[in-house]
């Protein structure tokens, strides 16, 4: 072993700094979700509150020889590794991650560290001047009027545009006129607090001639439109920035609040005066955004050509110059989607070509294009020019884009067309100490200037006017803007409407926000009366029209949302935080409803990249990222820690909305219970070059199993499973078939790893959206982890993701997705995954289970910066508020005791077959305490020891990887008994078809009373060997398998998704262990031993009697057509029994049903059955009774919606009225109506008192 020393100073800023905290922190464990796929140890160390500023020191490395190979895909570094600290903030708290290299060469021994010693001195530098914010916002008190400008200049009201408003402008003193704005181009991206928090009063100029407006009176006022135009010191041109949000800036006017801002008279400079220009630094652009090309990112395009239709492939684009003076310099960028060869799109001016890009290939993928940029010069005198676009390609189906075509030139300083922005580059490049004059042509006696630099105070300018031009001086050194004009062509503003009063400024703080807009502002409510109610937590709910108005100025801007949840972040205390944020509703990538049945509800993030798959994505941790100076367009190792938990729940319609609502308040109440809570389940895709999913699926269950050691794992595995040729390619079906068992069975969580599209898992297609529709899982719903392409796509309106469905589905799918938007890695998404399931399963130091945010958020962070551009792809589709359902209450075994032949019970630590035994346990808080006021049931499950299986994938077994794999998965008993005053105790025999090495078992608990619920396991009982007390059993078990329930009649109709139900009855009890070929619980459809459905995991004894038990297994896509199914069941002693059912299955699209009661005659009560084609169908059903002389005696209509092919009606015999009928015989008939129709059936009964 070798001790290295290594020392690393690493501080945040240059600052004086004053002494404070040491400590050492020593490094021995390193987790999974720590180390990247390269072999670099990443973690976190955050800081005390108050400091600002750490030297880190890392000591005592640790390290020893590697014997064996190393493993795939680590870099080896040369020397000892060089180590890098990244300083963050999270949670408004300092954190230091830690990079250390694991594994390095030295003279030429290659070695892995095992350890290490981090001493970390916190030191202060400076105090951080949190920001503040305006206790009320300006719409609080006031009349408000909103209007909107579509691009800049001066505006003008007039006196009929105030009665358009529905004002009375005679009544308006002019000097209480106020108009409020922050610009309307986009808020800045970087977290900054250089945006306003509030609308800001403008300066303005208002034309009046007395106290009242009068009809001839006038307000002018500068807007600056969406368009935001910045030199570029790299580029050396001014570029443009499109509002990616609004086509329109918007602007708030009120008249009862007081005397307004008027714009004042700039200083004149008295500098002496060292240039005099006549000309300005002009800009024009055309773009205009008709077309994202992949539905995804911020990049839009316009002008389509296509070699399809050769009349677009020649295209012409006009700009107005003006009084152009000099050479034009010309930007132009374009796109081009070409699957097969080249093609090229030249720009041409005057018949003069210009420039030409040459597009390869960009693939058959339906998201390749490939975007390029040409710049260059021209000269032309023209104010009017004509560009030509001219495309060509031989490929069959080549397509281009133009995106812009951006001119910068020199202009005439000439005011025209009534109105003129200028701005000169030669007052910037100007010294400080000298002056500038601007000499303005056609200025008439009615011209004025305003300097409009800051855009939301304009000065008028002061200077001479000589021979129809106007001079002024300004000082030079900065770059300003200034607009000419004469009052001949005003901007005239677009009426929006009145604003109802408002203050979110105002709004208490907070642990949980939910934003969202009026159409689903009632299921938003009623889900934060929820949690209030059930959480005691303080809630707001908020649209995203109130916070535009105040936060963004009016327009849609996601700077607005963020800067708005900023707001109680930087109000909050490091212990009165913001814990989390909900955005209720859809996103889409169209901002600006372009396409057709658009869902963008509540915005989220698109990168400005557009055309690669794995650098455009969408992601809503824009909004978690609070830190000043945090950016999510920065790469890896910035520090960027996400500071709250945010969900988004993608409901697209107020329906939808209620629908997920109704599912969150089932999964948080008692109607949740059940021992499903206890299992989680593990599915990969098969194995290919590059992909290591089984080995990344392995890790997810050793860091589960760390964490959460009670969680019964299961493993489907596909390069485990059969593997089937079909006309459409390889398949699993037997995975697939699992995957729905398991939903239907009851899973706390399943986590994919895979291959994917937003539709389906995997290539060979495992899950896809079809099977999703057939899931009836409302009661067990389940944590989806889907690490795999763009499965969670919340932003696609054209092409609804199976993620996203997972959640809005109305009768099941998924509680919660932690899932993604994009193309991403699979060992990034090892790292991701871990991090969130780690976090997710651990309990905190009171025994609590984090929020599915606040573990998003910790499980993003603990995979660290060094997969931030992964990561954020992303996302939680849930609540983000709600814990999991996991049992924070504990099972505990007190004791097991083992019958022996006499009867008499010793205790035992051995479990052997064909035993009978006493387990005596006990339900207890966090704490271990025993809980003496919990009455309930608790379900007991023992599993057999852990056992190897091994892949049969070819590739895989041909490859390095790992091909093996660890479960426990026999199920050698399961029963239930009841908890009184927290005490239990079952009985329970083991059956002859164990595992008979000694080793672990598992003894598996869960209970629930009225109120509350409970979990526990227990690995420290030995399993293996005969039991020297069985008895004899010859006798095999009993078994009756029935559709929906044991009043159905053989042949009867169903629909094809029906449910199995099968009764079972053995002295001893079922055999359900599945350790022995042949003696699984099965049913077996039309005679098909080959593909029988197995049922242990199904299986559900009695209350206190392991004797007797029930399967409830849900059939689905049974052909049209008569079947049959036999149940072949075994006990624990391998006797076996076996049952039939026949039933009819007829088509959905048409409705069919038979009708039946019992007991019949009857003499207080008949149940009336309905047996029918139509689960989960919104049905009216009708009931008529008629006595022997055909008079109607009662009558009954209702609407529902049965989720089976059964429904039962009773009938007490009484008329409508209530009064009780004579015995007799009577005639009933039930009439039923779908969309698939409407039919009625008749059939009799006896009544006898």
């Amino acid at each position: 072993m070798k001790i290295v020393k290594l020392l690393l100073l690493a501080t945040l800023c240059s600052a004086a700094v004053y002494a404070g905290a040491k400590r050492t922190v020593s490094i021995d464990n390193f987790k999974a979700y720590e180390v990247n796929e390269q072999g670099i140890y990443g973690k976190r160390f955050p800081l005390l509150n108050a400091y600002d500023t750490a030297k880190i020191t890392l000591k005592n490395i640790q390290s020893v020889v590697l014997s064996e190979g190393v493993p795939s895909g680590i870099t080896v570094h040369e020397g000892v590794p060089q180590v890098s600290v990244v300083f963050g903030k999270e949670r408004k708290q300092l954190v230091a991650t830690v990079n250390m290299p694991l594994f390095y060469k030295e003279q030429n021994v290659i070695k892995r560290i095992t350890s290490f010693d981090v001493e970390i001195e916190e030191e202060k530098s400076h105090n951080i001047v949190a920001k503040t914010y305006a206790g009320h916002s300006i719409l609080s008190s006031g009349t408000w009027y909103k209007i909107a400008v579509d691009r800049r200049g001066v505006f003008k009201i007039d006196y009929a545009f105030l009665q358009s408003l529905g004002l009375n402008p005679a009544t308006i003193n002019p000097n209480n006129i106020r108009i409020y704005g922050n610009g309307g181009t986009v808020i800045e991206e970087a977290v900054t607090d250089g945006a306003p928090d509030d609308l800001v009063e403008n300066a303005i100029d208002v034309r009046s001639s007395g106290s009242t407006f009068g009809t001839g009176d006038f307000i002018l006022f500068y807007a600056n439109g969406p368009l935001k135009w910045q030199y570029s010191t790299a580029s050396q041109q001014f570029e443009q920035t499109q509002n990616y949000y609004e086509p329109q800036s918007y602007y708030f006017l009120n008249v009862d609040l007081g005397p307004g801002k008027r714009i004042q008279n700039m200083s004149s400079s008295a500098l002496p005066v060292a240039k005099t220009v006549n000309t300005f630094n002009e800009y024009r652009v055309y773009e205009k955004d008709s077309v994202n090309i992949a539905n995804m990112g911020k990049e839009w395009y316009s002008n389509f050509m296509n070699t399809n239709n050769a009349s677009s492939l020649t295209q012409f684009v006009n700009l107005d110059l003006g009084a152009v003076s000099d050479t034009v310099r010309y930007d132009f960028r374009a796109a081009a989607r070409i699957e097969l060869g080249t093609g090229s799109l030249s720009l041409s001016n005057n018949n003069t070509l210009l420039n030409t890009i040459n597009f390869s290939a960009s693939g058959s993928s339906s998201i390749a294009f490939a975007s390029s940029t040409r710049s260059g010069f021209f000269i032309t005198t023209q104010p009017n020019l004509s560009f030509k676009l001219n495309f060509s390609s031989a490929a069959s189906n080549g397509k281009a884009y133009l995106d812009y075509i951006r001119l910068n030139y020199k202009r005439s300083l000439s005011l025209q067309n009534g109105q003129i922005n200028f701005r000169s580059l030669e007052q910037r490049n100007l010294n400080a100490s000298n002056a500038l004059t601007f000499t303005v042509a056609n200025m008439n006696s009615n011209a004025r200037i305003w300097d409009v630099t800051n855009m939301l105070e304009p000065k008028l300018v002061p200077g001479s006017a000589t021979g129809g031009s106007f001079s002024f001086n300004d000082g030079g050194g900065t770059l300003k803007e200034y607009i000419a004009f004469d009052g001949s062509s005003y901007g005239s503003p677009v009426k929006i409407g009145t604003v109802s009063n408002q203050d979110l400024h105002a709004l208490s703080q907070v642990d949980y926000l939910i934003i969202t807009n009026n159409e689903l502002l009632p299921a938003a409510n009623s889900l934060a009366d929820m949690h209030r109610t059930k959480y005691n937590t303080t809630v707001h709910v908020v649209t995203v029209d109130k916070i535009y108005n105040e936060f963004s100025s009016g327009g849609q801007d996601i700077g607005g949302i963020r800067n708005f949840i900023r707001m109680f972040y930087n109000r909050g205390t490091p212990g009165n935080l913001i814990k989390n944020v909900l955005l209720f509703g859809m996103a889409s990538f169209d901002y600006k409803d372009r396409i057709a049945h658009n869902t963008n509800i509540v915005p989220t993030y698109q990168t400005q990249n557009s055309e690669n798959k794995t650098l455009a994505f969408a992601t809503d941790e824009f909004y978690t990222l609070l830190d000043d100076g945090e950016n999510v367009n920065l790469n890896n190792n910035t520090g960027a820690y996400i500071d709250i938990g945010l969900g988004r729940i993608p409901a697209g319609n107020l329906a939808e909305a209620n629908d997920v609502v109704d599912k969150i308040k089932r999964y948080t109440s008692p109607l949740s219970f059940g021992e499903w809570k206890n299992n989680l389940t593990l599915v990969t895709d098969d194995y290919e070059a590059g992909f290591a999913f089984l080995t990344s699926s392995e890790s997810i269950s050793d860091a589960v199993m760390g964490a959460n050691s009670g969680i019964n794992q299961s493993k489907l595995y596909t390069d485990a499973a059969p593997r089937v040729a079909t006309p459409s390619g390889i398949k699993f079906p037997t995975v697939t078939r699992d995957i729905n068992n398991q939903i239907f069975n009851g899973t706390f969580l399943m986590n994919y790893i895979g291959h994917g599209s937003p539709q389906r898992w995997a290539l060979e297609e495992i899950l896809y959206k079809g099977d999703i529709e057939q899931w009836n899982n409302d009661s067990k719903l389940p944590i989806m982890v889907t690490g795999t392409c763009d499965y969670g796509r919340f932003d696609n309106p054209e092409e609804p993701s199976s993620g996203a469905y997972l959640i809005t589905k109305h009768n099941g799918g998924a509680i919660a997705a932690i899932t993604t938007t994009q193309e991403v890695y699979e060992g990034q998404n090892n790292r991701m995954n871990i991090g969130y399931l780690s976090a997710q399963f651990e309990k905190d130091a009171n025994g609590k289970y984090l929020s599915f945010g606040e573990a998003f958020r910790e499980g993003k962070n603990r995979a660290g910066a060094s997969v931030q551009d992964n990561s954020r792809k992303f996302a939680l589709l849930g609540d983000p508020a709600i814990k999991p359902a996991l049992p924070e209450n504990l099972v505990q075994t007190d004791s097991i005791l083992v019958r022996t032949n006499t009867g008499a019970y010793l205790l035992t630590d051995t479990l052997n077959a064909l035993g009978k035994y006493k387990i005596k346990g006990n339900v207890a808080n966090a704490s271990g305490n025993v809980k003496t006021d919990f009455n309930g049931q608790v379900f007991v499950t023992v599993y057999d020891k852990m056992k190897n299986v091994s892949a049969t994938n070819p590739a895989l077994l041909a490859s390095s990887l790992q091909k093996t794999f660890r479960v426990q998965n026999n199920i050698l008993f399961k029963g239930n008994a009841k908890v009184v005053n927290g005490l239990f105790e079952i009985d329970a025999i083991i059956p002859k078809d164990i595992n008979y090495d000694f080793g672990k078992c598992k003894i598996s608990y869960y209970a629930y009373s009225s109120t509350e619920d409970a979990a526990g396991s227990d690995t420290g009982f030995v399993l293996g060997g005969f039991s020297s007390f069985a008895d004899e059993d010859n006798a095999g078990p009993v078994v009756k398998p029935y559709i929906d329930n044991n009043k159905f009649r053989n042949g009867d109709i169903v629909s094809s998704n029906p449910m199995l139900y099968v009764e079972l009855e053995d002295d001893n009890g079922i055999n359900v262990s599945g350790s022995s070929v042949g003696h699984d619980l099965i049913a077996v459809l039309d005679g098909d031993y080959e593909a029988p459905f197995v049922l242990n995991a199904l299986y559900t004894p009695e209350l206190n009697d392991y004797t007797k038990g029930s399967v409830y297994f849900q059939l689905n896509k049974i052909p049209i057509g008569k079947h049959t199914i036999t149940v072949r069941a075994w006990d624990v002693y391998n006797n076996s029994g076996e049952g039939t059912v026949d039933f009819e299955v007829k088509g959905a699209d048409t409705l069919a049903f038979n009708i039946y009661n019992y007991p019949n005659p009857f003499s207080d009560l008949t149940n009336i059955v309905i047996q029918h084609n139509q689960p989960n169908t919104d049905m009216t059903v009708s009931l008529r009774v008629f006595n022997t002389s055909g008079s109607e005696v009662y009558s009954k209509s209702q609407q529902f919606r049965p989720t089976g092919s059964f429904t039962t009606w009773q009938w007490t015999g009484t008329s409508s009225a209530g009064s009780k009928l004579a015995n007799g015989l009577y005639f009933y008939q039930v009439h039923v109506k779908t969309a698939a129709g409407t039919k009625s059936a008749y059939s009799k009964l006896v009544l006898t008192r």
